[in-house]
């Protein structure tokens, strides 16, 4: 089997390659980067591809004919131009490369909860109403509906998964719990340690990326995958959803210390106040459920951030 995951340097894309070489057999793994130098091990070939060079990208997917595509690659921020130049038109050239095969590959299109915006504070399912509030949401919206479109009119087996709020080991400091843990980690000698935040009573549901990736593998694998995945939308989720004040309770439990926080002050009401997954159709679907808890995610997060600050 021949699995081409796009994205691969990033933070779920890392995870991807590593979960597929440690648990499946008899798998090519080929991981598409185009700006990160990648480190990986032997059982991912590394292959540096620009989604928005079309005939390089033909080249590549004609050369490997995967039986499963990973599309993970994009950027979350950015004007709205350069958003969607990557995430909408550079998909859309990775499934024009996929029309090409004779066999068609499965595909996995990577959306995001930023498509639904806020919709009040129940669970919210895949078939509620979309409202994205940020150019990131908007993007994702048009590859979800560009993906669909080759679904439905090309005959493409294609998937659309929208993982919550990503958290776990090796989170870059760009999202708000991976740069908590830094402060956290990088400030442990002091006595009183000051966190800076822009604020923390908004809600969101938080996911382990590993949670995530073994959920994207049981799609991509399904028996039925055709009939029961292809042309739909899937969440992965927790159900429950945190504040950042709750994470710091959390945090400060793990590290039994007390932490004091800065927050600056914004007049401007929360955009997405919260968000919360029902992941209910996943796993009815697959028997996915996820199995780290957030008390789990945030130790191993400064478990691992320690690592790397000693090896500094």
């Amino acid at each position: 089997m021949k699995v081409v995951l796009t994205g691969v340097t990033g933070f779920m894309g890392r995870y991807m390659a590593s979960y597929l070489s440690l648990n499946i057999k008899e798998i090519e793994i080929y991981g598409f980067y185009n700006t990160k130098i990648p480190e990986f091990n032997k059982n991912c070939s590394i292959i540096k591809c620009n989604l928005l060079d079309k005939d390089h990208l033909i080249h590549h997917i004609l050369n490997i004919s995967p039986d499963i595509i990973i599309h993970m690659a994009g950027i979350n921020h950015g004007d709205l131009k350069e958003l969607l130049q990557i995430n909408v038109i550079g998909t859309q050239n990775l499934l024009n490369a996929a029309c090409n095969l004779k066999k068609k590959p499965r595909i996995l299109v990577i959306g995001s909860s930023a498509e639904y915006g806020y919709i009040g504070d129940g669970l919210i399912s895949e078939d509620a109403s979309v409202y994205p509030v940020s150019e990131y949401g908007i993007s994702k919206l048009a590859s979800t509906y560009l993906a669909l479109k080759y679904y439905r009119l090309e005959n493409l087996p294609v998937t659309i998964v929208r993982p919550f709020n990503l958290i776990g080991p090796g989170q870059s400091d760009y999202f708000v719990c991976g740069k908590i843990v830094k402060q956290v980690c990088s400030n442990k000698h002091l006595k009183n340690q000051l966190i800076s935040l822009k604020g923390i009573n908004s809600r969101r549901d938080f996911i382990d990326v590993r949670d995530v990736v073994r959920a994207l593998w049981l799609i991509a694998s399904h028996d039925e995958f055709e009939k029961k995945c292809a042309g739909k939308i899937f969440n992965i989720g927790s159900g429950f959803s945190y504040s950042i004040e709750e994470i710091i309770l959390i945090i400060q439990k793990i590290i039994h210390q007390e932490l004091f926080l800065s927050i600056e002050s914004d007049k401007k009401p929360e955009a997405v106040p919260t968000q919360c997954c029902n992941y209910d159709f996943l796993k009815k679907t697959t028997g996915w459920f996820p199995q780290i808890t957030i008390e789990q995610s945030v130790k191993d997060m400064i478990r691992e951030e320690n690592r790397l600050l000693s090896e500094n």
